[in-house]
Parts: C-alpha cells; structure tokens; sequence
C-alpha cells in the first residue's frame, strides 16, 4: 500500500479502500500478511467490510495495545517494539564523553509516535539536557545537522520516511549518503540498514522477524485460528555493529557488548582458508603416521627375519624395496600439497584454483595409504571376512551408478549381463571393494567410446564374475607381475589418469581370502578380462 509515502494522504486511503473493496468483491482469500503500522491500522478499518472471514498476520507493529485486537478473531501477529531505551544506554556506555545524543526522527504519524516514546523516557531519566529531538527538516538542512555537529557528539535515527516538505525518504539512496556526510556515528533499531553507514546498534532482525510471521502464516493455513495463537510480544533486538564504521570512528570492538555481532570484519587467512589448510593438515599428520607405522613394520620385519639367518637379507631388501616404492609414490602427491599451501600461504589471488588440485593429492595421498594398509593387514593375517548372504545384483547396480560419472569424459559404455537378484555368500564391504577397484581400473584404460562390461555367470554353486573392458590391455612384459607388491605396475590411463599400483594387489588378496582365485587374460588395444569366483546361496 506504500503506506510510508501515502502514510496520511486521506484520499489516497480512500481509493485504495475503494480499490481492494471492487478488487475483491468476490474473492475469498486464505490468508493476509500485513509488515507495518500503517498495513495494520489500515486492515484495522477495513476489515470487517472487505476481508471478513480472512486470518490476519501481522509484523513490523510498534504501536499496539490490547484493545485494539477487542472483537477481532481473526487478527493474531509478532510485535516488533522497539529499542530506544537500550541503544541511549548503549551509546553512553560506547560516549562516555559525549555532550549531546541527537534523536533523528520525522512528523509522520509514526515519527511522532517514536518521539513520544522516546521523550517520555528522556523525561523520565532526567536526560534532557543530553538528548535532543531533531524532528522538523528538510533534507537539505538534516545533511547540514549531521555534517556540521561537534565530533562529540552521537545521533540515534528514530524514523525518517519523508522531510517537513514530505519528499520522501529513501533509506537505499539517501540513508548512505547522509552517512558520508556524518561527522559522528549514527545508530539505529533497524536491521535492514546494517551495511549501509550505520555503526549499528540494538538493532531487529528484519529476516528473523519475517520468519516468524511466515511461521504463524503456515500455521493458520493448516487449519489453526487465528485466535488460538497468542500475539507474540516485542521482536527481540541485539546488538550489530558494522565494523568499517566502527574503525571509522576508532571504537574498539573490546568495550562492545559480550554478546554483540560484528559485521564485515575482515577474514583473516586461516578463516578465509580454513578448510583448505585443516585438509593439508590432516594429510600431513595421516602421512607422518603411516611413515612411523612403516618404519615399526620394518623393525618388526628385521627382527622376525633374524629369527633365520639365511632370509634376513632377502627379507630386509624386500621391505626396503617396498618402502622405497611407497617413498616414490607418495613424494609427487605431498610435493603438490606443499607446494600449492605455500601458493596459499603467500595469499596469492588464484587460490581459488588452486583448491582443485590439493584437494586431487590429499585424495591421491588417502587412496594410497589405504590401499597399502589392507595389503599390510591382509598379508599379517588380521583381515578377517564377515560372509553373509546378499544380492550381487543390488550391489553391482550401485557401483555401476557410483562409477558411472568417470565415464563421462570418455562417452563409455558401462554395464552388466545380471538382470535378476542372485544370492551369493560374501563379505559385501569386501566385495563392494573389489568391483570398485576392477571397474576404476577398466574405465581408466579404455579409451573414447568404448565399453566396460560386468559378466555374470552361474555354474552349479560357483559365480563367475568378470570385469571385460575394450581398453589398451597390459603388456605382455608386466601382466605377470600386477599382483605382486614388491613389482611396482603403475601407469598412466588413456586420459592422463595416475594410479597407485597396488588396487590390482589388494584385489588379489581380498579375492584369496574369499576363498576365491582372481585370473586375467588380456591383449593390448584389445582390452583385458578380470574373472574371479564366489559361491552361491542355494
């Protein structure tokens, strides 16, 4: 309704009664939201004419008695009060030495009201000779008050909707220059001018406060009255602050309330990067552990191995040569992570891109270690399989839907020949692990366009289960070595891809301690087929 520009044009009123009476002659509405005084007041008069089986929901009232809701069931709502008795006490507690508090507010109707309320506490207080009311201006003069006052002085905007002339006031345009051009600070109740040149103040939450109404909104459109929920008292109002504003007028943010926001602080490196730099320090402290668990596993394996003379040295090259392989691996991706940290540490502008890419190493790093730990664990017999009966179905229809966004980049094809549940007796986590680890490595080596395929098949009590791909297939001078440890078989995919070199390895294991035997036949620019067995449930 405009009701701050029109707030007391008397013929205004009246079309726009007029206006909504023809409008809504025959419309039933569900609901209606008013968000001031002026949409309250106004409801008030017409209600029982235009909207008179309609719930009302109001918010954004500072000016309510009890009475006024007398024989009106339908009107329920949330207070918004106001806070000028907190932020004069405020600021005398922020101005010690300030020699006068100027209460900026306009002669509106609800200007008036402001200035009412807040001469009635000055009066009360006896602070007359330390606030003053500034309520008769134009525009043109309230610039020139707030520009030419004393440095010790401090103003506190009531409400200003429009100057004696009554132009309006808007406080997008003519709130932010009125803050330019003030020589000391101005505080205020309402939230919606936080950002805006305001140091701040007890102010309302414009966002809470519309929630609250939408709450009770919903409420009454699920069936309850209107009448059956109580007006809910004063919004509250905390403490906000504007932190450009406040070094403005070196206010240190130590004397504010303990329970005061700042706004537009600004964000130190460690907030702005914290969770790049708790990553970083995470992989970090992973790595160091699992070197220190290395390094006891190759004492452990030193000690074991002088048990028998004759394998100790077999024994302390092997775990040299695996530490070594591990050192190597694990050097390129922890060389990334240092390098881009000290990029973020200098603060540079690109950390942005930055991210991707520690985030691809520390993943790199975890992968990894913990494909290295199963094999260590497998191998030191603590791996144990917890067999229980599932359907292979389900299983490889969720890794084929997990799996499927790392065929994209190369239009795959990517499927399976099961259509029907199949019981099988397995370690489903396990199992779950394998296919994952044979799919990845099948989508890695096979090039545009080409397919990877999941076969199953049944032979008596045995499941056959292969991973086939059209991919570049392993060279013949390493296919006998990709499950062994201790034979480093890492390579590049078809789009760049790195690997680790020890998912085929885990595999192996994880296949044997099933009971089962994993086999591969392959030829290069051909593709490769992975073939393991498992036992099924009769």
């Amino acid at each position: 309704m405009d009701g701050r520009v029109f707030s007391e044009d008397v013929a205004y009123l009246e079309k726009l009664r007029n206006l909504l009476a023809y409008k809504y002659k025959n419309v039933e509405l569900d609901l209606i939201i008013s968000t001031d005084d002026y949409a309250f007041n106004f409801l008030l008069d017409v209600h029982s004419e235009i909207f008179p089986n309609t719930p009302v929901v109001f918010g954004g009232v500072n000016f309510f008695k009890k009475d006024m809701l007398k024989g009106r069931p339908f009107f329920t709502g949330v207070l918004e009060g106001t806070s000028i008795e907190e932020n004069i006490r405020l600021i005398q507690k922020l101005h010690p030495n300030t020699n006068e508090i100027v209460l900026l507010s306009d002669d509106t109707k609800l200007g008036r009201a402001l200035t009412e309320d807040a001469r009635k506490f000055i009066k009360s207080h006896k602070l007359d000779s330390l606030v003053k009311v500034y309520d008769k201006f134009t525009f043109e003069s309230l610039n020139q008050k707030v520009a030419e006052k004393n440095k010790d002085a401090v103003f506190l905007l009531l409400a200003i909707h429009a100057d004696r002339d009554g132009v309006y006031f808007s406080y997008d345009e003519h709130f932010i220059k009125l803050a330019k051009t003030a020589v000391a600070p101005i505080y205020s109740m309402w939230g919606v001018l936080m950002g805006s040149g305001t140091i701040g103040g007890y102010m309302n939450n414009p966002y809470a406060h519309g929630k609250e109404i939408t709450e009770i909104g919903i409420s009454i459109l699920n069936g309850i009255n209107a009448n059956m929920i109580p007006v809910k008292n004063r919004t509250s109002y905390t403490p906000h602050f504007d932190y450009n504003v406040l070094k403005k007028f070196n206010i240190s943010s130590d004397v504010l309330p303990d329970n005061a926001k700042v706004h537009n602080r600004p964000i130190s490196y460690y907030q702005e990067n914290k969770r790049l730099i708790n990553i970083a320090s995470f992989v970090f402290v992973v790595l160091v552990t699992f070197i220190i668990f290395l390094k006891v596993l190759v004492d452990q394996r030193t000690r074991e191995a002088n048990l028998n003379a004759s394998n100790l040295e077999k024994s302390k090259n092997r775990m040299r040569d695996f530490v070594g392989i591990v050192a190597h691996d694990l050097r390129a991706p922890v060389g990334n992570i240092l390098s881009f940290s000290q990029a973020l540490e200098e603060n540079s502008e690109d950390h942005k891109e930055i991210v991707p890419y520690i985030l691809k190493s520390a993943e790199k790093s975890i992968h990894l270690i913990n494909n290295i730990l199963d094999i260590s664990a497998i191998e030191a017999g603590k791996v144990k399989m917890n067999k229980e009966e599932a359907d292979l179905h389900e299983i490889i229809l969720d890794i084929i839907h997990e799996v499927t966004f790392l065929t994209k980049g190369k239009n795959l094809s990517l499927s399976t020949n099961l259509n029907s549940k199949l019981m099988v007796l397995i370690d489903k986590q396990r199992i779950t692990q394998i296919l994952q680890n044979l799919l990845t490595n099948s989508i890695k080596f096979t090039g545009q366009n080409g397919r990877v395929e999941i076969v199953v098949k049944v032979d008596g009590d045995t499941v056959n289960v292969s991973v086939k791909d059209t991919g570049v297939g392993i060279p013949k001078d390493i296919i006998g070595n990709i499950f062994d440890t201790s034979k480093h078989t890492s390579r590049v995919g078809t789009e760049g891809e790195s690997g680790t070199g020890y998912g085929l390895p885990l595999v192996y294991n994880l296949v044997r301690e099933h009971g089962g035997a994993l086999t591969v036949e392959s030829d290069e620019n051909i593709g490769s087929n992975f073939t393991f067995t498992l036992n099924k449930v009769n």
